[in-house]
């Protein structure tokens, strides 16, 4: 998944694109969607559970951090991987889930605060 989502950032060529990929992260194919949120809400389980993986965790973080450094300071970047995950479970559960609008809104307000 980090990879993917690398890619995906790594075509960007501005902090503007940047912001596009975001918004169609978070509002992707709905059958990735479930089956990535699954995989990484286990593994986040997982690896709170059992200590030993915390370093697999803290990678899989830096990485995802580290395909938006090449446009955010760590502040930013780090606010917007926080954004995506935790937009990503509510777009998949929320009974009445953001619209591609507003969350494009969500990611230029810290893209351009």
């Amino acid at each position: 998944m980090s990879a993917d989502y690398a890619a995906r950032l790594g075509v960007a060529c501005s902090a503007d694109e940047v912001g596009e990929v975001i918004v169609d992260i978070i509002c992707g194919d709905e059958a990735t969607l479930e089956r990535n949120l699954l995989l990484s809400y286990e593994l986040y389980l997982y690896g709170s559970r059992h200590p030993g993986l915390k370093p697999v965790m803290q990678d899989w973080m830096a990485r995802s951090q580290r395909a938006l450094l090449r446009f955010f300071d760590l502040p930013t970047a780090r606010a917007l991987d926080v954004l995506i995950g935790g937009m990503m479970l509510h777009h998949a559960v929320d009974r009445t889930p953001a619209s591609r609008q507003e969350i494009a809104r969500l990611v230029q307000k810290i893209i351009r605060p």
